[in-house]
């Protein structure tokens, strides 16, 4: 009886906004193909997710922040004080997301590099980007029949652009976080405290940088703008 029902019932699937916006890439591939464009979308997604949540983790991170500085540490500090000091803190909150952001855009990839390796065909398997994504350009290059030469021709271009231009920046501090475990040269939210000042905001935290000198949460967004860009240069190629 219930297998029955079961049968004869309709499907409605409920999804987020970050999953829903992934359908505008990964959509109209061949069935055999799903399992890949599925799991595109949902590493997509997570990207998405969390650059958003960076906001709000990055806020609340300054929050706790100010409360020590105003309620622990200046109220100890010694008015007459003419030094001046640098307070770090680090907070795991902001630090989450950024690492969510670009572990899941490693991940993602990895795993849009197989859909181009079938989409074409490539004749070879998937075995990494490589240092600056020479091992997919050049399987692009050597293992494409030439009906698809064309197509793997403005593919190579558009990766060894994107490639120099973002990705392999991103990639460098995901192996960071992943084999070192931080990344080298990532700041830490500061503020400068002196004698005089009772009372600290939001203003006058400075906001962590990433090595490259853009601060955290710009980056992370901007992040997000050049790989939806990269998405639509690649994708749509596939589908053809």
């Amino acid at each position: 009886m219930n297998k029955k029902q079961n049968s004869n019932s309709n499907k409605l699937i409920l999804t987020g906004e970050e999953k829903w916006a992934s359908f505008r890439f990964f959509r109209g591939f061949p069935e055999e193909f799903q399992w890949i464009t599925n799991a595109c979308g949902n590493r997509y997604a997570l990207v998405c997710y969390h650059v958003k949540q960076l906001k709000f983790q990055l806020a609340q991170d300054i929050e706790d922040f100010l409360f020590w500085i105003n309620r622990k540490i200046v109220p100890a500090f010694p008015k007459k004080e003419s030094k001046t000091f640098i307070v770090y803190y680090h907070g795991v909150g902001y630090l989450s997301a950024l690492h969510g952001i670009l572990i899941s855009l490693k991940s993602l990839l990895d795993i849009l590099a197989v859909l181009i390796y079938k989409s074409l065909p490539v004749n070879a398997s998937f075995d990494g980007w490589g240092d600056r994504g020479k091992k997919v350009i050049n399987a692009l290059t050597n293992n494409v029949s030439n009906q698809y030469k064309p197509k793997a021709d403005y593919l190579k271009r558009v990766i060894e652009c994107h490639w120099e231009g973002w990705i392999g920046e991103a990639v460098k501090y995901r192996d960071e976080i992943v084999h070192r475990g931080d990344i080298s040269g990532l700041g830490y939210l500061k503020v400068i405290l002196t004698g005089e000042r009772r009372e600290y905001s939001n203003d006058d935290i400075l906001k962590p940088k990433m090595p490259n000198g853009t601060y955290v949460d710009e980056y992370c967004q901007n992040l997000k703008s050049v790989l939806e860009k990269f998405l639509h240069l690649i994708v749509p190629t596939l589908r053809e």
